[in-house]
């Protein structure tokens, strides 16, 4: 399994992009709670100190910064796991290699890595699942994330395939040498 750079075959980022997407979604879905809780603290604090009044200040600058985090969230999350899909894209064109023993490790991983996929959704069917404040820190708050981990099953065989297809099909890098040629 391992190429002649010393590497592993790009097919076996696919397994660390379920782990990697399922933390991820938790970490922010939790952010995204957290910074509305933080936010709701701080709006009920009414310190006055002279002129100074710390809820008109925390509304004019940070209680808006915060809302927008929240509501970019989301967007954020998506963003990485998209960047992380082509990551791996070129990673697989720049490791490419035309071995028939990787050819096999490499479909076999992609089906481990299904397999794999199917147990985190279930897991996370039941985080969400697990409470109504769950199910709207995910299902309402991060949306289009959330959707991508539940689509994981469709998502990982079709960049299995493209990085399969972008590692073995494109033209080696090494000229060949011809043995002939002294």
């Amino acid at each position: 399994m391992v190429n002649k750079r010393g590497g592993i075959p790009p097919t076996v980022m696919l397994i660390a992009m379920i782990f990697i997407a399922f933390f991820l979604i938790i970490i922010f879905g939790f952010g995204s709670y957290m910074i509305g809780k933080f936010s709701e603290v701080l709006d009920t604090v009414n310190i006055t100190y002279g002129s100074y009044s710390f809820h008109s200040i925390y509304n004019e600058t940070m209680s808006v910064q915060l809302s927008k985090l929240k509501g970019n969230t989301d967007m954020i999350g998506i963003s990485v796991l998209l960047g992380m899909i082509l990551v791996m894209g070129f990673v697989g064109f720049l490791f490419r290699q035309k071995k028939a023993i990787t050819l096999i490790a490499d479909i076999g991983i992609i089906i481990i890595s299904e397999v794999i996929t199917v147990i985190i959704q279930n897991q996370f069917l039941l985080i969400v699942n697990s409470s109504d404040l769950m199910y709207e820190m995910f299902v309402t708050n991060m949306e289009k994330s959330a959707t991508f981990l539940m689509n994981l099953h469709i998502i990982i065989p079709i960049v299995g395939v493209l990085i399969f297809i972008v590692h073995y099909a494109s033209i080696n890098k090494e000229p060949e040498v011809n043995p002939d040629v002294y």
